[in-house]
């Protein structure tokens, strides 16, 4: 079944959210991404997995669209070393299983991803 790419960003968003309820989860100490500041839990998150190749200074202006109220490239450092490295983990599961429920995924070495298809027969890519 497609999904409409707005549809499929919807559910990056809802993944997003709802790991935004126990933000602490994903952090080495439970006050991180307690208080509120220029940049959330979320959209430390979201503009993480947004970056392309341009610096992170020019990645934050287009992230937040060139707004004055932009946070610094310094704030986002700072708030994006809080997180831990298993936070991507589990938004890559939240978000494939939420768009494909019928593959599992297993990720062995990094830029390996093999897929498990409901009829368990693995596939590398």
């Amino acid at each position: 079944m497609s999904k409409s790419s707005n549809r499929i960003k919807d559910i990056l968003f809802d993944c997003v959210n709802s790991m935004s309820e126990n933000p602490w989860i994903h952090t080495d100490q439970i006050n991180h991404f307690s208080r509120k500041r220029k940049i959330p839990f979320s959209d430390t998150i979201l503009s993480t997995i947004c970056m392309q190749r341009s610096s992170s200074k020019k990645e934050i202006l287009n992230y937040y669209d060139f707004r004055a109220d932009t946070p610094t490239h310094s704030a986002l450092i700072q708030q994006r070393n809080k997180l831990k490295p298993s936070a991507f983990e589990d938004l890559f599961y939240r978000f494939t299983n939420a768009v494909t429920p019928d593959l599992k995924y297993n990720v062995k070495v990094p830029g390996t991803i093999t897929v498990f298809y409901s009829k368990n027969t693995p596939t590398e890519h």
